[in-house]
């Protein structure tokens, strides 16, 4: 039984392994920058001999081996190597990418496919890979059989039936090709240049919006509805046929169900004139980019609030590229602060997408999560700094 920092520490090496050197029979897997990796370790004096035990604990059970920094043996790691993959995955109660991709050959020599079929292109795309030691969209043998099962289908016999039911005719499950979908676009992407949801008609969904508005939603064929501050849900197809939302006060776009809610009570609340809030539900789909294009040209300003953490600061650029003249409302250094005690540790992948992040007014609140690396996220911010119509 290994300690929680060993687990963290090999958990680490597990996600990098199957897209390493060594996986492919190269060098072994190296990872340093622990002070990135586990920042706790550096102010917190019981996680740096926690995280010190860790090495020692994994070093003499032969699956890590240490390279110290100068001067500064057994206290400051320079970098960690994997030195048994096996052992590894054994330790974590985890199979092997080698077990799996042994797993996946046996499921594509028995799969017999369609000729011309995405499935036969994909069951030679993923051979090819697992032949040459490189990994695959799949997590496992299970999901490439059922992909495969999936890919058969010609776009005909997909158009045949709804997506759940068409699921739970090929898997007694009604969400198995949703679960599908991440993996077999990426595989068809790689081996057809298209991805299989486009292909196979699979991409159905019924994207809505809701807002929450203090004036007048105009149609396109000159019905009028007043909105005297409830919220309501259009699907895509009548947030389509807006034609204007008329109002006289601030929009504000909320990434989340729950501060939406708590912000649309208080701009009701607060408002003399109108208002519009409107709920992204994360990344704006193409109702909600609908809703928000007709409310900002309304709007006299213009807020979004969300997260603090790289993907919120994406939403935000998403929605800046709809309405230009938008605003980081509780976004920003002085509120990170105040609420970075709440906060959760981001991961390097994590860390990483800031790079994306090049809105101007984002700058400094970059420059502050780089610096803490921390997550904040909207919920637990006191809504009394939160957005005001």
């Amino acid at each position: 039984m290994i300690t929680p920092t060993a687990r963290r520490i090999l958990e680490e090496f597990a996600e990098a392994y199957p897209t390493s050197a060594q996986y492919r029979g190269g060098r072994p897997l190296r990872k340093a920058g622990w002070d990135d990796l586990m920042p706790e370790i550096q102010n917190d004096v019981e996680a740096k001999e926690n995280f010190l035990a860790a090495v020692d604990e994994l070093v003499a059970a032969g699956i890590l081996s240490v390279r110290w920094r100068r001067f500064r043996e057994g206290d400051e790691v320079e970098a960690l190597y994997l030195r048994d993959p096996d052992a590894l995955y054994a330790a974590i109660g985890l199979r092997s990418p080698v077990e799996t991709g042994s797993a996946m050959q046996v499921v594509l020599r028995e799969t017999e496919t369609p000729p011309g079929s995405l499935a036969a292109a994909v069951a030679a795309h993923v051979g090819a890979l697992l032949d040459a030691g490189h990994p695959t969209v799949f997590a496992d043998e299970a999901e490439l059989r059922d992909t495969l099962r999936l890919l058969a289908l010609t776009p005909e016999e997909a158009a045949r039936q709804p997506i759940r039911a068409l699921s739970v005719r090929l898997f007694s499950n009604s969400k198995r090709i949703e679960s599908l979908l991440r993996a077999a676009d990426g595989a068809t992407r790689a081996a057809v240049g298209e991805r299989a949801s486009e292909i196979l008609g699979l991409s159905r969904s019924y994207p809505e919006a809701t807002i929450a508005v203090h004036g007048t939603i105009v149609f396109t064929d000159g019905r009028r509805w007043e909105v005297r501050g409830e919220s309501v849900t259009l699907p895509l197809e009548t947030a389509a046929t807006i034609e204007t939302i008329e109002f006289s006060g601030a929009l504000i776009t909320v990434e989340n169900k729950e501060s939406f809610a708590v912000t649309a009570a208080r701009a009701a609340a607060a408002a003399d004139t109108g208002f519009a809030v409107v709920y992204t539900g994360g990344h704006p789909n193409r109702a909600v980019q609908a809703v928000i294009r007709r409310a900002a040209a309304s709007a006299s300003t213009a807020h979004h609030f969300g997260d603090m953490d790289p993907e919120g600061l994406l939403i935000y650029q998403e929605i800046a590229a709809i309405v230009p003249h938008l605003r980081p409302f509780s976004m920003d250094p002085a509120t990170y602060d105040r609420f970075a005690a709440h906060g959760r540790a981001l991961t390097t992948k994590e860390l990483a997408l800031l790079d994306r992040v090049n809105r101007p007014e984002l700058a400094p609140l970059v420059e502050r999560m780089r610096e803490r690396k921390l997550a904040v996220e909207q919920e637990v911010i006191d809504v009394t700094v939160g957005p005001c119509c």
